[in-house]
């Protein structure tokens, strides 16, 4: 019989560890804004490979290649273009309420309404540039596109 009594009480000490464990657990994964669960919250991106930095990176700068090869093959083909057709580049005024705003911008118009990805990457949709370039660069880019007219 005592040896009953001393098991049933060691189960009673045992089930009032368990409980006073599960309180201090609880009290250490706290609510959702404490550190426990910011930890587990961090476990659980790392896991997740495709929110790495440099997988997000990677699709981030592709799809800014992607669209700056767009935007340059449009202004290179409407450049192509109005230099062959022995078009002037530019009009009287240019602005944005002018009904011909000069053959390039009318022309990259025109290109943009027929397809929507240029539409989506020039005219008001463009990142903004500053308006300087150095020189050198300047100089570069008019022979790139003199060398490119001519063949």
């Amino acid at each position: 019989m005592d040896q009953i009594h001393s098991q049933s009480r060691g189960l009673t000490i045992g089930k009032r560890l368990m409980k006073e464990r599960n309180v201090l657990f609880l009290k250490h994964m706290g609510n959702s804004g404490s550190a426990h669960n910011y930890s587990v919250g961090c476990f659980n991106n790392l896991k997740n490979s495709m929110t790495h930095i440099d997988k997000v990176m990677v699709k981030e700068n592709e799809k800014l290649v992607v669209e700056a090869r767009l935007r340059l093959t449009t202004t290179i083909n409407s450049i192509r273009w109005l230099t062959f057709q022995g078009c002037p580049f530019r009009g009287h005024d240019e602005s944005q309420n002018s009904l011909n705003q000069g053959n390039f911008l009318e022309m990259v118009k025109l290109l943009a309404s027929y397809n929507k990805e240029v539409k989506g990457v020039m005219l008001q949709n463009a990142p903004k540039m500053p308006n300087t370039l150095h020189l050198m660069s300047r100089r570069k880019f008019l022979a790139l596109l003199h060398g490119k007219c001519k063949n």
